[in-house]
């Protein structure tokens, strides 16, 4: 994701997606959310706001609180800090309570207690019901007005002995002093190093830490970990599908071991609300797949007859009735409504190997949707100029009335001309996953035109797999000269990896670099969003870097055909639009024939379950 150079201005109002026409209305109840919202998180109900400044605030909340017949599902804000505009001594960003100390230029804040903390310090949070110790990494100013800044999440805290998946962002009043003989405990990965800690200190107050946070940030949330099969309790295996939690969880331990994580700003994560979720899906798919309903069990005789209640969500029309009671209550325990397909672990699932689990997939998705929201605002605003969001499920191929079976971008965009969409993918001329995707589906409407598919595919059924240079040809000839023509304000890109060297054919087959470990290729994209000047790593050199600078004829014929199709939306170089070129790159960009220059593959990894970007 990235902001364009230049002033943008933002009207919520305007760039709203308009509300999807449903043919199914949108259920009256947004079910509870198993994890509780923060008080900062969205919601449909704020107190009402004084109009006089005579008129007390706190006898707002006390009204509210007063009140017998409010229903479970009302959601009620305490505030206790009214607006500026109405009474003098509101705490603002740049008083005590938020300074900057002039002794270390560390960001502080107090604690209930009056305790001052800054970056770096060790304190105590409870983590999963017991008090952790942590660090504070990260500091923000209150974001939410009306809302007492010290109940609002804008402490970013690392736990100690936990990898940097765990951390996450809390209220003052949940920071509490560190003392060597209160029962703390520690994560498996045992105590910090010290050290580490006063190099981190060291680099955040230093320059280049001010200009690598104002520049890049990333947002994740543990919460998209519960995103799992439950065949992974049954089973005890680690990883039985290609989509699994270990994927968020290595791009993490890479940002981390290769000194990203300290260069960038972290975002606050959130749920997305019913209503941001229906400017996209159907209101009855936003209450299939993002609600949370508790299953309610069949009840199952000595005879195995199944009886099912009007709440039952499953479908055991087909259940053998052979099968013990177990399995048949197994069974139904984890098939939410439309969900019917088994999967090779036996678990039923949306499709083929993709999992849905109702204790956990609603808030996952809830919570992948809300935290693309904060970054592409965080861009958008000018709070940062780049970002990335490491969220799952992954959602691109979500349409608005199913979850997995098409292109899901594709299909929100296709009638607009406010938004090019651009994909670069393995076609197979409509043989390969998902099967759609094709050049000549060009929008529909004002977005004729405004929906580009690059496409690859092999000649004469072989297998012709494409690396780095058939992928930099395509951006050189077609991808950046029709970007350049719309100058768009904000880029967003779906960064899959599926391409990567080292997956299986079905997976993806090609061989763009780095080679297969999802994290590799993420390290490589954040790295890149911090640019030359920021980044720790070296980055990688157009110049001299590619192996063959001539792509391969499956490759050309491919380019030919999506030209032809464009040029009538699109202006292309006379050079590109003969029927001769073959789209090759400049002669410099490939590496000097020796072995010591030329650039060095990865070592091939030992055999692993593949990873889907």
């Amino acid at each position: 994701m990235k902001r364009k150079n230049t002033d943008l201005s933002i009207d919520t109002k305007q760039v709203k997606h308009q509300r999807v026409e449903e043919t199914t209305p949108s259920p009256d109840f947004w079910p509870p959310s198993p994890i509780e919202y923060g008080v900062n998180d969205p919601v449909n109900y704020w107190p009402p706001t004084p109009t006089t400044e005579t008129e007390d605030l706190n006898n707002v909340v006390s009204n509210v609180e007063d009140k017998q017949d409010l229903s479970k599902s009302d959601v009620v804000v305490l505030i206790t800090q009214p607006p500026p505009e109405t009474i003098s001594n509101y705490v603002r960003p740049n008083d005590r309570r938020f300074r900057l100390q002039e002794d270390n230029m560390l960001p502080s804040f107090n604690n209930s207690e009056g305790r001052i903390f800054r970056i770096g310090d060790r304190i105590a949070c409870y983590r999963d019901g017991l008090l952790t110790a942590a660090r504070i990494m990260d500091i923000d100013d209150p974001s939410i007005p009306h809302v007492d800044p010290a109940l609002q999440e804008r402490i970013f805290i690392h736990f100690e002995g936990w990898g940097p998946e765990q951390a996450k962002m809390v209220t003052p009043l949940d920071i509490l002093p560190y003392f060597q003989s209160a029962p703390v405990s520690i994560g498996p990965l045992g105590k910090d190093d010290l050290k580490s800690w006063q190099e981190y200190k060291c680099f955040y107050q230093s320059e280049e830490g001010r200009l690598a946070r104002e520049h890049t940030a990333i947002v994740f949330d543990e919460t998209m970990l519960l995103h799992e099969c439950p065949c992974r309790y049954r089973d005890n295996k680690s990883i039985s599908h290609p989509e699994n939690p270990e994927r968020c969880i290595e791009i993490m331990g890479t940002f981390e071991s290769q000194g990203l994580l300290k260069r960038v700003k972290r975002i606050r994560s959130r749920m997305a609300t019913k209503e941001e979720l229906e400017s996209c899906h159907l209101g009855e798919h936003v209450a299939t797949y993002f609600s949370y309903k508790k299953i309610r069990m069949p009840k199952i005789d000595e005879n195995f007859d199944v009886k099912v209640s009007n709440e039952s969500v499953a479908d055991i029309a087909d259940i053998d009735k052979k099968d013990s009671v177990d399995k048949v209550q197994k069974l139904i325990e984890w098939c939410p409504p439309a969900l019917k397909d088994l999967m090779s672990c036996g678990e039923r699932g949306i499709c083929c190997d993709t999992t849905y689990n109702p204790a956990g997939t609603p808030n996952a998705a809830r919570m992948a949707a809300g935290s693309v929201i904060e970054i592409a605002g965080a861009v958008a605003s000018g709070k940062v100029a780049n970002g990335f969001a490491i969220v799952r499920p992954p959602g691109h191929h979500a349409e608005r009335n199913q979850a997995i079976h098409g292109n899901g971008t594709q299909d929100m965009f296709y009638d607009r001309d406010d938004v090019l969409y651009l994909s670069l993918h393995r076609w197979d001329n409509g043989n390969f996953y998902p099967y759609s995707g094709s050049p000549s589906e060009l929008g529909s409407g004002v977005g004729l035109g405004k929906n580009v598919n690059i496409t690859f595919s092999s000649e004469d059924d072989k297998s012709d797999a494409m690396g780095d240079t058939e992928y930099v040809a395509a951006f050189k000839h077609i991808v950046m000269p029709i970007a350049m023509q719309y100058n768009p304000d904000l880029v967003i890109v779906s960064a899959g990896f599926d391409a990567a060297e080292g997956h299986d054919d079905y997976i993806g087959g090609y061989k763009i670099t780095p080679r297969e470990p999802l994290s590799a290729s993420a390290g490589a994209c954040l790295s890149a969003l911090l640019g030359p000047e920021l980044s720790p790593l070296e980055q990688y050199q157009l110049i001299g870097g590619l192996n063959s600078v001539k792509p391969n004829s499956a490759a050309v014929s491919s380019f030919q055909k999506v030209v032809a199709t464009l040029k009538p939306y699109w202006k292309f170089s006379e050079e590109v639009m003969r029927d001769d070129f073959r789209f090759s790159l400049p002669s410099e960009w490939r590496a000097i024939n020796s072995l010591s220059t030329r650039p060095k593959r990865a070592p091939k990894p030992k055999r692993r379950m593949p990873v889907e970007g």
